[in-house]
């Protein structure tokens, strides 16, 4: 039984949200990281 378009609308944007929150966090943790090789030399 096929989702009603609205409810597979909010499944994919929150699919989505997820998506970008891990890679904001990939992008964070290789700033620090970046900052981490830095502040040690």
């Amino acid at each position: 039984m096929p989702l009603p378009s609205a409810a597979r609308a909010a499944e994919i944007r929150q699919i989505v949200a997820q998506a970008q929150q891990q890679i904001a966090r990939v992008i964070i943790g290789k700033e620090a990281v970046i900052e981490l090789l830095l502040i040690g030399l």
